[in-house]
């Protein structure tokens, strides 16, 4: 029974492996680099072609070299014996499914390779952060998910994470509170060393800074001070100057009044004497004497 199921199992390979050329595991390489994939089939080639995800990247058939596409200028097949393909220049977008066609005495002989581009890791940043008793280390890099984080430090060996927590008594009695910040992916890695103790305040600064807010909140109140002093002197004199030009304004308009006054009451009263002359016109009229305006001779 058991030799019946390896027969199945060998057949199904086989079967398999002549429908479907060769394949083996993901090739990972990194961007800006290049790499070769080596068919490993024998005979003399009569033809060779490779795809990218169904579609045309390069093709040989005995005669001329044929570039397709975003491929012209990256491909080199350096061995036409053997079929390999090199791409140059590598991008995150060449990344996928590469097919090898080759052709051998009239019949095709297949080859399979999925491939994978990453970009290298950047430079990361560490930053720290204090809350009560506790420092906080942050590492910022990359965001893929391919990427990894971990610290490597004093009783700390490869802790996986963008963040480490150390007790802030710890760092401030250890001789050497050097951390660093790893961060990979699966062509490349980048460290970032941090001097946890740096976070800490320098001694007395906290009292320095609490003398410098006093003294600056006292200028601000003698500035503040001298401004109101200030606006309320001015304000006081426009006052007293207002009210003198009102009480100017209000002197002359007085006069004026008093004297347009006078001059009606002169208009109204008659001239001292008029009285009496016209009474004794009146007399005189009466003795049979005309004169009215001037004294009359006796005839």
């Amino acid at each position: 029974m058991a030799r019946k199921h390896y027969n199945v199992t060998a057949l199904a390979f086989l079967i398999l492996h002549l429908t479907l050329g060769e394949c083996t595991s993901d090739l990972i390489f990194q961007s800006n680099g290049n790499f070769t994939l080596q068919p490993n089939i024998k005979g003399i080639l009569e033809d060779i072609l490779w795809k990218f995800e169904g579609d045309k990247v390069v093709e040989y058939d005995q005669f001329q070299l044929i570039e397709y596409g975003s491929y012209s200028g990256r491909t080199v097949i350096m061995n036409l014996w053997t079929g390999a393909l090199t791409l140059l220049k590598l991008q995150t977008s060449d990344s996928g499914h590469y097919t090898g066609e080759l052709q051998i005495n009239g019949k095709l002989h297949y080859y399979h390779q999925t491939v994978n581009i990453y970009d290298a890791v950047t430079k990361p940043a560490v930053t720290c952060q204090i809350c009560n008793s506790m420092i906080t280390l942050r590492c910022a890099g990359d965001q893929s998910p391919l990427t990894q984080y971990s610290w490597v430090g004093p009783e700390i060996q490869n802790k996986s994470g963008s963040e480490l927590q150390l007790n802030n008594e710890d760092v401030q009695s250890s001789d050497a509170a050097i951390y660093t910040c790893v961060v990979k992916n699966p062509v490349s890695n980048r460290r970032e060393d941090f001097d946890a103790k740096t976070c800490l305040p320098a001694p007395g600064s906290s009292s320095g800074i609490i003398t410098v807010l006093i003294i600056v909140l006292i200028l601000i109140a003698i500035v503040l001070g001298l401004v109101f002093i200030y606006y309320k002197k001015y304000c006081k004199r426009n006052v007293e100057r207002q009210e003198k030009e009102f009480q100017k304004t209000l002197k002359g308009f007085s006069s004026e009044n008093l004297d347009e006054h006078k001059n009606e009451s002169e208009c109204l009263v008659p001239p001292a004497g008029n009285v009496k002359r016209k009474v004794q016109e009146y007399e005189e009229r009466g003795k049979g004497k005309t004169c009215l305006s001037t004294p009359c001779d006796e005839r």
